[in-house]
């Protein structure tokens, strides 16, 4: 599933099987791809929160003219967005990876010291 995801050349049921030395058909692979899908309730590529910070940074820091100031509140925001991780509130189904992504974001913008228009375009998007 990984490889359907995320490879940009595609590779057939029938190369898988080979690279398993024929030790499954294609009908067990499709089968066991069906079971983990649906445990996983088809959420096979859910957002993160460092995909949002990726997407969402560049629209609101698009006007500030600090380079340095806006490399490193993104280094920052990952930074924070990574050790979120270690806290399980902020990895249980009661956060969503935008909320943290956005806490990240407004927690580099303040500690930088970066121009209080970002916030206000925040607001705007």
């Amino acid at each position: 599933l990984a490889t359907k995801i995320h490879c940009p050349k595609k590779i057939s049921m029938k190369q898988i099987v080979s690279l398993g030395s024929d030790g499954f058909t294609t009908n067990h692979l499709e089968a066991m791809e069906l079971s983990v899908a649906d445990t996983l309730g088809w959420h096979l590529h859910p957002p993160t929160s460092m995909r949002f910070i990726e997407n969402f940074f560049p629209l609101i820091m698009c006007d500030v003219s600090d380079e340095f100031g806006v490399a490193s509140a993104l280094e920052l925001s990952r930074f924070l967005t990574e050790l979120s991780v270690c806290v399980y509130q902020f990895t249980s189904s009661n956060s969503k990876p935008s909320s943290v992504a956005i806490a990240a974001i407004l927690l580099s913008i303040s500690h930088f010291q970066l121009p209080h228009t970002i916030e206000d375009k925040f607001r705007e998007l």
